[in-house]
């Protein structure tokens, strides 16, 4: 009976990829129900040549809603029959949701955001 179960195979994005990721080399560790994505880097000049402020920059940051998952937390959709995305996934969230922060280890910027900010993962 115990092999049995061992050898059930789930649906693409069942509870398989939780915590730990070997893609995440960010230093930082998705725990609970939060996710950790990597955002899009934000061009720091337009196409016309200028040169956007940095409080600018923070604010095309705060409105991307793209970014793909890195490390999912070992209880993320743990009440819901099913998870919405897996780790390597392009995924659509909501502007301004999540806390932002810069890793020690590589220096690039990571988005933190809860299971259910999570909109939809996108097909490449």
């Amino acid at each position: 009976m115990t092999q049995a179960i061992a050898e059930v195979k789930y649906a693409p994005g069942w509870r398989a990829e939780k915590g730990p990721s070997p893609l995440n080399t960010s230093g930082f560790v998705a725990v609970g129900h939060r996710i950790l994505l990597e955002t899009e880097v934000v061009e720091e000049t337009t196409a016309g040549g200028i040169i956007l402020a940095a409080k600018t920059l923070q604010a095309e940051e705060n409105k991307q809603v793209v970014a793909r998952v890195i490390e999912i937390g070992c209880d993320a959709w743990s009440d819901k029959s099913t998870d919405y995305c897996a780790v390597g996934d392009r995924v659509l969230i909501g502007e301004y949701t999540g806390k932002f922060h810069t890793s020690y280890v590589n220096g690039k910027k990571y988005r933190f955001v809860n299971d259910l900010d999570i909109i939809s993962p996108l097909r490449d």
